[in-house]
């Protein structure tokens, strides 16, 4: 049962980035509801509904937008495991310990999809990289704390309460 209900608001988030905020830019960035989504579930549940959820939510997403099959799946799956190596070792449970695992995320998302885009689609300056980070990470930052203080109980609820 948990399975089901955090893939299919993981399909929420989809469905929300794919057909809501990918029409929008903030400062020239979308917001990246997926990353969001699999930090979310880094940090709030186990390791086997997590890495289960994300590999479902990954595969969806890449299906869903058609370009080459496993470029977010991939970058999901290596987030969600550095995620919860962290989270194994150094955790935490305060609210700048997640601040830092969102800034982390976006700023090393920013990175990959940088070089993803250099070698299999358009290329793009480095200027792009450095002009849009700051936008980027401190935008994806922001809402990811603001969801996670919000779907924190949430989390608790269905990770205790659900089987």
């Amino acid at each position: 049962m948990k399975k089901i209900v955090l893939t299919l608001i993981g399909l929420i988030f989809i469905v929300v980035e794919l057909s809501i905020t990918n029409k929008f830019t903030f400062f020239g960035v979308h917001l990246n509801l997926l990353l969001i989504y699999a930090t979310l579930l880094a940090t709030n549940v186990d390791s086997f509904n997590n890495y289960l959820t994300i590999i479902l939510i990954g595969a969806i997403y890449d299906l869903l937008i058609g370009l080459t099959f496993g470029i977010n799946l991939a970058w999901m799956l290596v987030v969600t495991w550095l995620i919860r190596t962290v989270i194994d070792k150094l955790y935490e449970e305060k609210k700048w310990s997640i601040a830092l695992i969102f800034i982390l995320t976006s700023f090393l998302s920013c990175i990959y999809y940088f070089f993803v885009n250099q070698f299999l689609f358009v290329p793009q300056k480095m200027e792009v990289l450095t002009g849009k980070i700051f936008y980027s990470v401190g935008i994806n930052s922001c809402l990811g704390i603001f969801l996670w203080m919000i779907t924190r109980p949430f989390f608790k609820h269905i990770m205790k309460n659900w089987w």
